[in-house]
């Protein structure tokens, strides 16, 4: 749980943190600082499917029915300005996942082929209103003022770190027993008296919010939105294996399986539609292996080293 010596020494961690990764663009290491720019947002992503896969456990991989939403809301209705496309965003994320109620009874791979066609749905009607979505060629931006490449990464900085701070503070809180409640036996649950739906819900909205701001933040760098791309199942099954390779129901397993991630797209940028064989492959090693991810191996090296230094 929450005290004051637990916030105060993460506090100064995230302070530390933020202060560093601000300061690095004024280095001018450009290749660095896109990496670390790919890290952020991608560990924005995977910590936003962490509310609701990992701490809920609906793994869903309709996620990028919010992601498109959230870049088109920059296109449409922020038209460039970030403020205005959050609020769009928050109201149209909000929006589809009260379209998901019905959806939260089920659980297993009916749940997911049920987010796949939301997804699929919601990107043949951008495609069909041509007049306001610009259909399948999608939409070229003007250039907004002030834009730049160092103005994104400290965009992705403030918000993934928000992000992150949010995921700890409800892993540390009551908030957090419900959802661990819920994922592990949803019936005990209940009977306790835990509202299974209400929390459910809780998960996914903030999930859909991140992961519509990770879709603006896309929009707002590449300046060009298209529904086949935005609205892409890449942008649910990528954070999606971020997050079991890490370590699902954890902030720390999003942390370090986005390190693990960004690393891995380096390494296999050359080898063409291979990496998604390797993608695969690293991934059943994972779920056989260790189903806790990398926080579940640092946990039991941690275990031991503490056995071992006992018995001498």
């Amino acid at each position: 749980m929450i005290t004051r010596k637990w916030l105060l020494r993460h506090l100064a961690i995230f302070s530390a943190a933020i202060i560093v990764l601000a300061f690095l663009p004024y280095l001018r290491f450009y290749y660095l600082l896109f990496m670390l720019f790919l890290y952020l947002f991608y560990l924005l992503l995977s910590t936003s499917l962490n509310f609701i896969a990992g701490f809920v456990g609906l793994h869903s991989l309709g996620n990028a029915v919010f992601f498109g939403l959230g870049a088109y809301s920059f296109a449409l209705i922020g038209k460039g300005n970030i403020l205005y496309a959050i609020l769009g965003n928050a109201i149209l994320c909000i929006a589809v996942a009260l379209v998901f109620i019905p959806m939260l009874g089920i659980r297993g791979i009916y749940f997911v082929l049920s987010t796949i066609f939301i997804n699929e749905v919601v990107k043949l009607l951008i495609c069909a209103l041509k007049d306001i979505t610009g259909g399948a060629p999608g939409i070229h931006l003007i250039t907004p003022p002030g834009y730049s490449f160092q103005n994104v990464y400290y965009l992705t900085l403030a918000f993934s770190m928000f992000v992150v701070a949010l995921s700890l503070i409800i892993e540390n809180s009551r908030i957090g027993v419900y959802f661990t409640a819920i994922r592990e036996n949803e019936e005990a649950a209940a009977s306790l008296g835990i509202s299974v739906v209400k929390y459910k819900l809780l998960a996914l909205i903030l999930s859909a919010f991140f992961t519509g701001i990770g879709g603006i933040i896309y929009g707002y760098y590449m300046l060009y939105i298209e529904p086949y791309a935005y609205f892409a199942t890449s942008w649910s099954l990528l954070p999606l294996f971020i997050t079991i390779v890490g370590g699902e129901g954890t902030t720390l397993g999003p942390i370090l399986g986005t390190a693990f991630f960004v690393f891995l797209m380096e390494f296999t940028k050359g080898l063409g539609e291979w990496y998604l064989s390797i993608y695969a492959g690293i991934l059943i090693v994972v779920m056989m292996v260790c189903p806790e991810g990398l926080v579940g191996v640092i946990t039991r090296l941690l275990g031991r080293r503490k056995v071992t230094n006992k018995k001498r």
